[in-house]
């Protein structure tokens, strides 16, 4: 992959009229797209948001211009300091954000076994809970990542075999004196209560005026 290529999603799945809403999914079925969960599965959802810390967004579609910019010059920054970063994602939707929270890899963190369904009983929503709060450690769910908002981008890897490597380390190093520059700061320092735990690879643009990038609050696009 080309130092610099944006890719805008992990998923294929896509908003366009080619796809519209899907039926609500079937009991115990894993949803794929935003218009799949229910009121109540959102209900859900938000509860498990909200103990973890994460934010409820609007869609902003589309990565912010001011962030392109930003992450351009970063990349060619440490490029001339011979450090690679290589985006695998900025912008995502509700609806991509669905199959990343619902995913069935067994690769991927913490990949939920039991969807949420109404009528479960305390024992199995207990077990429910524990297992859409473990996926939420490092997946917000749909609705409530900072994705949304197109104002934070994922870099080179989201392993953390990576980021303990040399490679990942200098890396990180690199971005840790260097992207304030640029207006981005580390998304998930692994503060408690404020969402995921650290994710070395998630930046988010908050803008730099000194250095000609505008200041952008994604408070501007919580809601309520």
């Amino acid at each position: 992959m080309p130092i610099g290529t944006v890719h805008f999603s992990f998923f294929q799945v896509k908003n366009h009229p080619d796809i519209g809403d899907l039926p609500i999914a079937r009991e115990g079925q894993r949803p794929v797209i935003y218009s799949q969960l229910s009121e109540g599965h959102r209900s859900f959802l938000d509860k498990i948001a909200k103990e973890r810390g994460y934010r409820h967004y609007k869609d902003a579609g589309k990565f912010h211009p001011s962030a392109r910019r930003a992450l351009d010059d970063m990349i060619q920054a440490a490029k001339g300091d011979k450090i690679t970063l290589a985006t695998f994602a900025t912008y995502r939707p509700y609806d991509q954000q669905v199959p990343y929270f619902f995913s069935s890899n067994p690769n991927n963190h913490k990949i939920i076994g039991k969807i949420w369904r109404p009528g479960a009983e305390s024992a199995e929503l207990k077990e429910i809970e524990q297992q859409y709060l473990a996926r939420a450690e490092i997946v917000a769910p749909p609705g409530y990542s900072k994705h949304h908002t197109g104002l934070v981008v994922d870099l080179n890897s989201d392993k953390e075999d990576y980021w303990r490597s040399p490679a990942g380390q200098k890396a990180f190093d690199w971005l840790k004196n260097n992207a304030g520059r640029f207006g981005y700061r580390l998304s998930y320092p692994g503060t408690a209560g404020s969402g995921a735990i650290l994710e070395r690879w998630e930046w988010q643009y908050t803008g730099c005026a000194q250095n000609g990038y505008p200041q952008v609050s994604i408070k501007d696009y919580e809601i309520p």
